[in-house]
């Protein structure tokens, strides 16, 4: 498993605005640092979410924000398999995450690698309870325990055909805080 880490985390803002996203970087990122919008060929992050329905920003500390109608995807440049094997790199992302949840309101996380089908559900104008229905269809139900730290070895084990994820509370994350 060579791909990064993705979170899924639904939000309660109205349309886009840069000073949300501008908050919620704050609030999510430790790192100080800028916010960088991730050019995609419009003219401007606003005219870039109206025209798609979402728009992308780099976050200090390896964080990708993707922000869409309903809810976000928040992205960390490090291996899916050194989350499921390395508790500092744990610890890190989910903090992450736990800062975010609380910032836009959310009470639950979808966890999973990057790139799967998930992320062509940011174009439509989808709740998060449908992105997590979406999950369940394609790969059956959330498999992984976040309260274990998976060796080298289970990770290999883990199905190739199938998309290992968590669904996690805010309550499950009080111990990455």
């Amino acid at each position: 498993m060579s791909v990064f880490i993705s979170s899924f985390i639904s939000h309660h803002c109205s349309g886009f605005s840069r000073s949300f996203i501008e908050q919620v970087a704050r609030t999510a990122v430790a790192e100080g640092g800028t916010t960088e919008w991730r050019r995609l060929g419009s003219e401007s992050p606003e005219s870039e979410f109206k025209k798609d329905g979402w728009v992308s920003f780099r976050l200090p500390g390896g964080y990708t924000l993707k922000f869409s109608r309903r809810f976000l995807s928040l992205n960390y440049d490090k291996r899916w398999s050194a989350l499921l094997t390395l508790k500092d790199v744990r610890r890190a992302f989910l903090s992450t995450c736990k800062r975010t949840a609380i910032a836009v309101g959310a009470s639950e996380i979808l966890l999973l690698p990057q790139g799967t089908k998930i992320e062509d559900l940011l174009s439509q104008d989808i709740d998060f309870p449908g992105v997590k229905q979406h999950a369940r269809r394609y790969w059956g139900p959330p498999d992984l325990d976040i309260s274990h730290i998976y060796s080298e070895s289970e990770v290999s084990l883990l199905a190739a055909g199938r998309v290992h994820y968590f669904i996690l509370s805010l309550t499950d994350l009080s111990a990455f805080t």
